[in-house]
């Protein structure tokens, strides 16, 4: 008996994989489906739509999110966000939007932050009609709360 199912990253470097875990009353986890996604480098964090059943692969080394159907495991369509230099790191779904936190660092040594994080807000309503989100909003974190550095999580509370 299949408890949940689980949408996971493979998050090292040239990783084009994320799977669809069944998860058992038993905490069993069995991979259920291989989802390859095209030209994803990091693919590192997910975010999930049941209301449009979609979830979102986002890469942390490039600007890219893919969306992949979780009844089928099909991969339905991708889409770029503009970001000074690498992709996103955490991300949420809450009702139609999607939060998105950028990730403004370097790419060589020393890592550090290129330009200021971004969370970005994506309205994926028109998932439904099979085409890409589109961005609504970009909240510039350091201009509008100062520099807090190493900022690698986001959760959104709704009002």
């Amino acid at each position: 008996m299949v408890v949940s199912l689980v949408f996971s990253t493979n998050p090292h470097l040239n990783s084009p994989e994320a799977a669809f875990l069944d998860v058992s009353s038993s905490l069993e986890a069995i991979v259920a489906e291989i989802i390859m996604t095209p030209e994803q480098m990091a693919s590192c964090w997910v975010a999930y739509a049941p209301q449009f059943d979609s979830a979102f692969d986002i890469d942390a080394l490039k600007p890219t999110i893919t969306i992949v159907s979780p009844s089928t495991g099909d991969v339905t369509g991708t889409f770029d966000f503009r970001t000074p230099v690498l992709g996103g790191f955490d991300s949420q779904v809450d009702r139609s939007w999607l939060y998105t936190l950028t990730d403004p660092f370097n790419v060589n040594p020393p890592f550090n932050l290129a330009a200021s994080p971004q969370v970005l807000v994506y309205d994926v309503s028109p998932v439904r009609e099979g085409t890409p989100p589109h961005q609504v909003q970009s909240f510039d974190i350091f201009s509008s709360v100062g520099m807090i550095p190493n900022l690698h999580g986001l959760r959104v509370y709704p009002s």
